[in-house]
């Protein structure tokens, strides 16, 4: 079932890339090709202002569930990746870090590894990388600037250009969190739906590549 749905996403996307424009086929192949040599920084949420507050207003215990939620959330997503993504390296930072990151202040962002350990000699000006998160379609803004009130389009994983900015298609830019209204998927399933869709999508430009 699994390779067959692999045979049906890679003619799909012979279709989807066929279909675009030769300039945004270009950039997407530009893009994958980067990706593929370079990392994925997959964005963590720590809830740390949330904490803060509920801590402050004498709130200890619900503080507490917060945190542990938010730290098992991370740990899935971590081993999802971990499990299911082999089309680069990868490593992992918070939320708080991200203006630093889009703005290259590069000596004020912590990495992580796998274990969410912290990952010094990653050199983030020598290569370069792509960025993804959950949250939602917010196309053609810099999702590090957007704030909650401001979620528009369906959730899902998505990937982001080094200035927070979603992809576009004809790159496979983002995986659907539900598959219908009353079905959500886990990250395992994300994840490797999308780790598939990168190498279909890779595999058909270079059977197409002259």
């Amino acid at each position: 079932m699994h390779l067959l749905k692999i045979w049906l996403l890679f003619f799909v996307t012979i279709f989807q890339v066929n279909a675009q424009s030769s300039d945004a086929t270009e950039l997407a192949v530009h893009q994958i090709n980067q990706l593929r040599s370079g990392i994925l920084l997959v964005q963590l949420d720590s809830k740390q202002q949330e904490i803060y507050l509920l801590k402050n207003r004498g709130k200890k215990a619900l503080a507490e569930t917060l945190e542990k939620e938010q730290y098992l959330k991370n740990k899935e997503i971590c081993y999802a990746f971990n499990s299911y993504f082999d089309f680069c390296p990868v490593y992992y930072f918070y939320k708080a870090y991200a203006k630093e990151l889009r703005d290259g202040n590069f000596s004020k962002v912590v990495l992580l590894d796998e274990t969410l350990e912290p990952a010094y000699k990653v050199d983030l000006a020598e290569q370069p990388y792509y960025i993804t998160e959950w949250g939602y379609h917010n196309p053609k803004v810099a999702k590090c600037d957007v704030r909650p009130i401001d979620h528009k389009g369906f959730r899902g994983l998505f990937i982001l250009g080094s200035d927070f900015v979603e992809l576009e298609s004809p790159f496979p830019f983002f995986v659907k969190e539900r598959k219908f209204l009353w079905l959500k998927k886990d990250a395992f399933t994300m994840v490797e739906e999308w780790n598939d869709a990168l190498h279909t999508f890779l595999a058909v430009w270079q059977l197409n590549d002259p």
